[in-house]
């Protein structure tokens, strides 16, 4: 699961392809049992790998790669969404 929720091009497509549902239809029933979009959770979900990583004194930069951010400004972005804490800030906080 971890690899398939790095991969910055998941989508409810690609899902629903899989499974045989449309997008449509598969996002309604993920919403109604998550209480969340899809788009929601798969933030969530890459974000707390994202503060594992940072807790492990990863850089940044290698991080937001990792996660398959090819911009850092959009991945700390995101990571401050969820945290609401830059990355730089993240890791002073936890101290790694």
């Amino acid at each position: 699961m971890r690899s398939s929720v790095t991969n910055r091009k998941l989508t409810l497509g690609d899902i629903g392809d899989m499974v045989g549902v449309t997008p449509n239809h598969l996002g309604r029933v993920f919403r109604d049992h998550t209480g969340v979009t899809f788009r929601e959770y798969l933030l969530a979900a890459r974000m707390f790998i994202a503060a594992d990583l940072l807790r492990h004194a990863k850089p940044i930069k290698d991080v937001a790669a990792a996660l398959g951010y090819s911009h850092y400004s959009n991945f700390c972005r995101d990571f401050g969404k969820v945290y609401l804490k830059r990355p730089a800030s993240y890791r002073l906080l936890v101290g790694a």
